[in-house]
């Protein structure tokens, strides 16, 4: 991808799904998906993970999710309850690409 490199897993159990950090789509990886759409540069992460996405599917074409991935921290889950980092081992959220 033009140079660019992204730290990514792909995991096929069902689902083909290519991980990438949150950070790295400039995602805090706590965000509601309503609060990712509703970002002034929502077109920008979209696109983004749409190229990783179509990247990675030239190895696994069955690869239609991406998903992205932080170390544990504190959140609040969608219902507002504030969920603990000691509670987690794994924290992640999901970009869905329509085609």
């Amino acid at each position: 991808m033009s140079g660019e490199k992204y730290y990514i897993s792909i995991v096929d159990a069902a689902n083909s799904v290519v991980f990438v950090r949150a950070e790295e789509l400039g995602l805090a990886g706590i965000e509601m998906p309503w609060e990712v759409e509703r970002r002034p540069d929502a077109k920008r992460i979209m696109d983004l993970a749409e190229r990783i996405r179509g990247t990675v599917a030239t190895l696994c074409p069955a690869l239609h999710k991406v998903g992205f991935y932080i170390v544990p921290t504190t959140y609040a889950d969608a219902t507002g309850r504030v969920v603990q980092p000691n509670r987690l081992i794994w924290s992640e959220g999901w970009v869905y690409i329509q085609k």
